[in-house]
């Protein structure tokens, strides 16, 4: 099987009662994308992007990690990844936004990765941008404030 054309909430979907027991793997996610497993950070970055490459987020808005041998949730603070830089490339019509988040994951602003604005409880904005099957990644601040100084 072929992994990097898997649609992964398809997988979600078929695995989500598939028998297998749901498990606590006592993961969390943090609000600036940092993995942690039983309260230490896991600093290995290809193990977090493995873990990432299972993540899904089902229709009940709760995230899980799902492969077809065993499936866990996890704890997801605010959105699963955070994006800290961005790329302009071009003007205008020509032009093409890339956001980039801490995984080196890389999404083409457009119909499929639009950016929508959420505020907190102090009316300070909050964006986001879709990754993949209704992951969301924050946007670092300097990088919207990029966005919005070119808009």
């Amino acid at each position: 099987m072929n992994f990097s054309q898997v649609d992964l909430a398809e997988l979600a979907r078929k695995h989500e009662d598939n028998g297998l027991p749901a498990q606590d793997f006592d993961m969390r996610i943090d609000d600036m994308g940092t993995w942690f497993h039983q309260g230490g950070e896991i600093k290995r970055q290809a193990l977090v992007k493995l873990f990432a490459s299972v993540l899904t987020r089902l229709d009940d808005g709760s995230y899980w990690l799902i492969t077809p041998a065993e499936r866990g949730r996890i704890e997801v603070a605010d959105a699963p990844f955070y994006a800290p830089l961005i790329e302009f490339e071009g003007e205008g019509n020509d032009g093409r936004i890339t956001i980039i988040t801490s995984l080196e994951d890389r999404v083409v602003l457009g119909a499929d990765h639009t950016i929508r604005v959420e505020y907190d409880d102090g009316g300070a904005p909050r964006p986001y941008v879709n990754i993949r099957g209704g992951l969301d990644a924050l946007l670092a601040r300097s990088v919207y404030y990029d966005l919005a100084e070119r808009a």
